[in-house]
């Protein structure tokens, strides 16, 4: 939360201490049980007579009553607490939500002014710096007492955003557009001694030089400050313009070197056959970069057509039973596997199954332990090796994308502070990081064009299954790991126009699927959902003063 306006009004007495008057504005920016004012009393003599009001939209003053015990929940009550030795919270109690409200805090804070032997001080801190609030407008009136001229008066402000001061009527006025989270506001005014010839708060010395010097090196620092700043932020708008300039060029450089020359992206592939020797999974991995539960799925499909494994529906026994469906192994994983595969077969028959098969229902069981997710993610990482291992990749352009995207975070931390452009040209360094780090080969390039040419086939073709286009039954694996839609899928299976046993797998294939089932009966919806992926797939990608200093000082917000 913030506050949208805060406005102090103090005057001082003849006996140096002050009456406050504050209207504070808190900006509920979400649900609050309240807020708090806290208030210093550092070298004052306390704060006396505290009440607390709500001001209404009308403008009506309600009282809020002091109370010793409250709660979150309670209503139109403030208590004050004491948090430090010279710190107390006022804790106003009003739930709010997604609202301002405005409070009226008047209080007495006994010797505040310091009367020395040739001028009088008023030294206070309104707003400590470890107070995490901000504050939109914050105006300070200050009256002073027995004044004859404004001439008399001197004052001086201590903050880092700057703010106006003005002397005018006998009275100070400082108005501060908007005050940092965690800003000090102090003010220091001078006046006559005779302004409060009350007051206990006696120094017996002339201070007036002294403060004086305080507040010229004080103006003189600041100055020197600004001129720091300056110089710091030419500094940095040069190097912001170096730096730019040399991620330009660098990114200009990678770019030639690393850039597929178009003559070395061969494509040389005409349907009907497939683009290249591989598995679906990998086919999967290397289009669209992920692993899922369709890729699970058209892994089972391919085995089922090499005859590794075959599948059937088992009837259930009683009308309450659900569908499901046995694995069963024929022959086991031969060398001529690649590694994933045998891992698949393994894992599906050794360690989910007995050995022999396995059925939807226990795989569906057996997903929701931890050594599940840890087998999944093992067998997607083989997938992934035999991806690279057949240099689809660019492996120099991986690992200079590696290194600009670490470069590119480092430049974000430290181009906050330089300017938007660098900002920019460094998300644009980490845009290209992550391209390079994912970029193919010109071999890889050639191949990924040649699936795309593929699925572009597949999807747009009208098959006729004979025995002279028995190909389409290898499409089948390979649609289904592309994740082609479901329209194309069914565009394949159609083509099988008069399905027979003689088929083999492909006739228990559109047997399962065609059945008169409810979808979640049918068997793909059994496979994703045993391997607990989903239809898409959780995929697995793997890749300093010497006075006695000011008084006050306190902060606000909400609870």
């Amino acid at each position: 939360m913030d506050l949208s306006k805060f406005n102090v009004e103090t005057s001082i007495k003849e006996d140096g201490s002050i009456d406050m008057v504050e209207f504070i504005t808190y900006n509920f920016s979400k649900k609050y049980n309240g807020a708090y004012r806290d208030i210093s009393t550092r070298n004052t003599g306390g704060m006396y007579n505290a009440k607390v009001y709500y001001e209404s939209r009308t403008g009506e003053e309600i009282p809020l009553k002091k109370v010793n015990n409250a709660k979150n929940g309670d209503s139109n009550v403030f208590e004050i607490l004491k948090q430090d030795a010279d710190l107390y919270r006022i804790k106003i109690y009003s739930p709010s939500k997604d609202e301002e409200k405005t409070f009226k805090i008047t209080y007495t804070m006994k010797n505040a002014a310091t009367k020395y032997k040739d001028t009088g001080e008023f030294f206070y801190e309104y707003w400590s710096d470890y107070n995490e609030t901000e504050i939109n407008n914050l105006k300070i009136h200050i009256n002073i007492p027995n004044i004859a001229e404004n001439k008399d008066i001197k004052a001086y402000c201590h903050t880092v955003s700057g703010g106006n001061v003005s002397v005018k009527n006998r009275s100070v006025d400082y108005s501060f557009p908007h005050v940092n989270s965690k800003e000090m506001v102090e003010t220091r005014v001078l006046f006559p001694a005779s302004s409060i010839p009350l007051s206990s708060k006696i120094r017996n010395e002339n201070a007036l030089d002294r403060i004086l010097n305080e507040e010229a090196d004080y103006r003189e620092k600041q100055q020197q400050k600004m001129v720091r700043a300056l110089i710091i932020k030419k500094i940095f708008n040069y190097t912001s313009m170096i730096l730019g300039l040399f991620f330009i060029i660098s990114m200009f450089l990678i770019w030639k070197k690393f850039r597929n020359n178009p003559e070395d992206i061969y494509n040389i592939y005409s349907p009907p056959e497939l683009p290249e020797e591989c598995t679906p999974a990998a086919a999967a991995y290397m289009v669209n970069r992920v692993v899922n539960g369709r890729t699970i799925y058209a892994t089972i499909l391919d085995l089922w057509r090499r005859s590794y494994l075959t599948i059937e529906k088992l009837e259930p026994e009683n009308g309450k039973d659900k569908i499901d469906f046995s694995i069963k192994k024929i022959r086991k994983a031969a060398q001529e596997l690649l590694k994933h595969e045998r891992y698949f077969i393994n894992w599906l028959f050794d360690i989910l199954g007995n050995g022999e098969s396995v059925n939807t229902s226990s795989i569906k069981k057996s997903s929701k332990s931890s050594s599940f997710y840890h087998h999944f993610q093992k067998w997607s990482k083989l997938v992934v090796e035999e991806v690279k291992s057949r240099n689809y990749c660019d492996k120099k352009a991986n690992s200079t994308g590696k290194w600009l995207i670490i470069f590119s975070i480092v430049s974000l931390i430290f181009n906050a502070y330089l300017g938007i452009f660098n900002l920019l040209v460094s998300i644009f360094v980490m845009i290209c990081g992550i391209y390079y780090c994912t970029k193919r080969s010109p071999y890889g390039q050639s191949q990924y064009n040649k699936w795309i040419k593929f699925k572009n086939y597949i999807k747009n073709a009208d098959f006729t299954y004979n025995t002279g286009t028995d190909y389409i039954e290898s499409y089948i694996p390979y649609a289904e790991a592309l994740n082609m839609k479901n329209s194309t899928m069914s565009g394949i299976m159609t083509s099988f126009q008069n399905p027979s046993q003689n088929m083999g797998w492909v006739y228990y294939y559109l047997l399962f699927d065609s059945m008169n089932l409810n979808k979640n009966e049918n068997f793909n919806y059994y496979i994703y959902n045993s391997f607990g992926t989903g239809a898409s797939g959780s995929s697995s990608s793997v890749s300093g003063s010497s006075s006695s200093g000011s008084s006050g000082g306190g902060g606000a917000g909400g609870f």
